[in-house]
């Protein structure tokens, strides 16, 4: 049955599948901590936003120190990338949903562009 499902969706999607599907996992997430996403360039966080559209009072942020060690550990395989994060709702510990190139990740709704691109040349500019 899945394998039927696969072969429609990508007959489906027709020209716009580009290459290849992923399978996740699916986890609890508290709700309270939304899901964030993180700017890292040469290593270094150039910003980390509430990539949820929930109103962000009182909503649980990553710890600093995970934030950090997970920019440190892939930046050894890329220059910029985002880091999407979450908090799991039994354990309370704090999860990477997944990476991406920074050059095709969408920004968060709660961001501003122009503040992050400033950001971005003032950054590459300082290494």
């Amino acid at each position: 049955e899945l394998y039927s499902k696969v072969c429609e969706f990508i007959r489906e999607r027709g020209s716009l599948f580009t290459n290849g599907i992923v399978f996740k996992e699916f986890v609890d997430l508290r709700r309270d901590s939304g899901e964030w996403r993180a700017f890292f360039l040469y290593g270094k966080l150039v910003d980390i936003s509430l990539n949820s559209d929930i109103d962000p009072k009182g909503v649980f942020s990553p710890p600093k120190e995970f934030v950090q060690n997970i920019g440190n550990i892939l930046s050894k395989h890329s220059n910029f990338f985002t880091v999407d994060m979450a908090m799991m709702e039994k354990t309370r510990r704090w999860i990477v949903l997944e990476t991406g190139d920074g050059g095709v990740s969408g920004l968060p709704l709660n961001m501003n562009p122009f503040a992050f691109y400033n950001d971005l040349i003032i950054n590459y500019e300082e290494i």
